[in-house]
């Protein structure tokens, strides 16, 4: 009898712990749950765990010591640990003190099921994480998902500088949960292995293989474009089906698959997620139009009846087209952001200007009620809000003292010059009106267009106000930094005046509250307003 794979997920969100387990239950596998790192101590202590889960992030202990602990007690149990923080040092030193592996939120469920299931296999066959380190696959051999991601940006940096088109493919073992209940888990590792073999037998050496889900491969084939993807994806298909495979002594079955293909072009401009989101979605299709088949991922017309072979498919293929929007906004938005920080370092006096009116204005929509959409679109417009500054030149930008009446004008200009760069990226819609009228006072004095009191968009009223009480705790050649009771007397002085009453007063009362959170100039190399993870 097959021993239990035991299982510990910690974590101290209940959600969290009720979502992994739903995805790792399976027969054969016993999960427990601890809320923190205390509890997870004292199962430790009294059960062999083959993998504990672990959030990196929990109180009293967190998923570091709480590693150590593991370690100390159970030398040989696998640790893999959760976190939202992304790559950083923490990560780093969880690798080399020993973790088996990490998990990015939000995860990709596939991904994280088959870091699991490698740490088991791992444990299980008492190997130790050197295949990992080296980027392989315990089972197949092949490259791992995570390391697959990690050469797919050079691949795709390679073909783009040779003007050569990329091509990806998904690979799905048909039914393949009706072979291991029927034949047994043994059986089925026997065809990922046998279909692993043929598999490398049918791709180029300047090819990447790699085993992307449980049953799921991924392939990237450099400098070849759709046409010819097409081709290898039908051949691996033919192949596969062509000889069935032994899984029992007396028992052979013929395996099919499914397989998705999408080309990222040499000049399409996307991230190498959204390139296998495209080639995921084809192999949805390719699986919702009956297995067995190839599908090239192709742009569709969501009216047309014929692109949509069921609701299900659509809403799928519509929530899959969002989420490329949404990565492609992402991308614009951080190349954005860097054009914005080029024109900020040019002048000491001003920087990470834009990333403290970010701060001040997402406190200020925040008290005034602001949902989380309203509240990604006004940090959204204070990071970009002085973007049109890369149109002024530097002796104006730079200048230490006051301007002159030709140089202010040029300055004023600043935000329509702004609308001009950022006019073109559709997904800024929202945030374009809040950008071009950012210096739009109360009483009709401000400019491009001197709109006064409600006709001015709330979000460029708070902006108005944020990037006042900027200026007004930075120090300049001309002035010292104002205090922060001397900040509060000019917004309750020009409430009414230069600012929206309502707004300033919310800023007043932020102040009061969260002082210690000013971004007073020589702070600012402590603060990180990363950009804004689109809603969606």
């Amino acid at each position: 009898m097959a021993k239990i794979k035991r299982v510990l997920i910690v974590d101290d969100e209940d959600e969290i712990r009720h979502l992994l387990v739903e995805i790792l239950s399976q027969p054969g596998w016993q999960i427990d749950l601890a809320r923190d790192g205390q509890e997870a101590v004292d199962l430790v202590h009294a059960h062999d765990y083959h993998v504990v889960i672990s959030d990196l992030l929990m109180p009293h202990i967190d998923g570091m010591d709480l590693l150590q602990r593991i370690h100390q007690i159970r030398p040989k149990t696998r640790v893999i640990l959760i976190t939202g923080v992304g790559k950083t040092d923490w990560v780093k030193q969880a690798l080399r003190l020993g973790a088996y592996d990490y998990v990015e939120k939000p995860f990709d469920l596939s991904e994280f099921r088959q870091v699991v299931e490698s740490a088991v296999m791992s444990r299980t066959s008492g190997g130790s994480r050197r295949d990992l380190a080296n980027g392989c696959d315990v089972l197949t051999g092949l490259w791992t998902h995570r390391h697959f991601f990690e050469h797919l940006g050079y691949l795709r940096a390679c073909c783009r500088r040779n003007n050569e088109a990329l091509s990806v493919l998904i690979v799905d073992i048909d039914n393949f949960s009706e072979i291991n209940a029927t034949y047994g888990y043994a059986a089925g590792d026997e065809v990922l292995r046998e279909v692993t073999r043929r598999l490398r037998n049918l791709v180029r050496e300047t090819d990447v293989a790699a085993r992307y889900g449980s049953e799921e491969f991924i392939v990237a084939l450099p400098a070849t474009k759709g046409a010819a993807a097409d081709r290898v994806a039908n051949r691996i298909r033919s192949v596969i089906r062509a000889e069935p495979i032994r899984l029992k002594i007396t028992e052979r079955r013929t395996v099919t698959v499914s397989i998705g293909l999408a080309e990222c072009e040499t000049g399409f401009i996307e991230t190498e997620d959204d390139l296998v989101r495209r080639a995921t979605e084809a192999l949805r299709l390719a699986k919702a139009q009956g297995k067995d088949r190839c599908v090239t991922w192709i742009a569709r017309d969501l009216g047309d009846p014929a692109a949509r072979p069921d609701l299900a498919s659509v809403q799928v293929l519509t929530e899959r087209l969002e989420e490329i929007n949404i990565q492609l906004k992402q991308t614009y938005l951080e190349s954005t952001r860097a054009l914005i920080a080029t024109v900020e370092a040019k002048d000491p006096y001003t920087e990470a200007h834009s990333m403290a009116v970010t701060l001040y204005a997402e406190e200020i929509a925040r008290r005034l009620n602001f949902d989380s959409e309203a509240m990604h679109v006004i940090r959204t417009a204070g990071l970009l809000h002085d973007i049109g500054k890369i149109g002024v030149p530097d002796h104006i930008l730079t200048k230490p003292g006051r301007l002159d009446d030709a140089e202010w004008l040029v300055i004023k200009r600043h935000p329509l010059m702004a609308v001009q760069i950022l006019e073109h990226a559709s997904f800024l819609r929202a945030e374009l009106p809040i950008i071009l009228y950012h210096h739009e006072r109360w009483d009709g004095k401000g400019y491009p267009e001197g709109l006064a009191g409600e006709r001015i968009p709330l979000g460029a009223r708070i902006l108005n106000v944020a990037d006042s009480m900027d200026a007004m705790f930075s120090r300049r050649a001309y002035k010292d930094g104002y205090s922060k009771e001397r900040v509060i007397e000019e917004l309750a002085k020009c409430g009414g005046t230069q600012f929206n009453p309502q707004v300033s007063q919310a800023a007043i009362e932020w102040i009061r509250a969260n002082g210690d959170e000013i971004v007073y100039p020589a702070m600012r190399t402590k603060v990180q307003v990363q950009v804004p993870a689109p809603v969606g």
